[in-house]
């Protein structure tokens, strides 16, 4: 059964003939309109694809990408979506939500960071904030020289 995802794309490298060749996957920061802002849905997704990807014998590593929006700069992440960064309820304003809601990101990342399998961060673009962050729960990270 495949897996929807509305803020990542995974992809499996394919022959011509459409067969999955190689043993690696691909997931893709898929928010480009947003310059691949993170939420905790975003974060949650992430890690949902690990744990798939951690069963599956066949792949051996994962590389975390971001997708470009070409009218844009490009960009790996620019940290939190500002617009949408917490869960219904939580309020920015009261320190016992935001304790919270840390406490929710940081368990992802930490998620991600226990993830058995080698994570390569492709970092091409901003990675600021919280986008900096992501990277660096990855176990390498490739920047190109545009990356800041």
């Amino acid at each position: 059964m495949k897996q929807e995802y509305s803020h990542i794309k995974v992809e499996f490298p394919k022959s011509e003939g459409g067969n999955i060749e190689g043993n690696y996957a691909v997931i893709s920061l898929n928010r480009p309109d947003k310059l691949n802002a993170i939420t905790l849905k975003t974060l949650r997704e992430i890690v949902n694809a690990l744990e798939s990807m951690e069963l599956n014998s066949n792949i051996r590593c994962v590389v975390l990408r971001g997708t470009k929006n070409y009218t844009k700069k490009p960009s790996f992440s620019t940290g939190a979506d500002l617009s949408n960064p917490f869960e219904p309820g939580i309020k920015p304003n009261i320190p016992i939500h935001m304790s919270y809601a840390i406490t929710l990101l940081h368990n992802c990342f930490d998620q991600m960071e226990k993830f058995p399998k080698p994570l390569i961060c492709a970092v091409d673009g901003f990675a600021l904030g919280g986008g900096c962050e992501l990277s660096l729960v990855c176990d390498m990270v490739i920047a190109s020289k545009r990356s800041t």
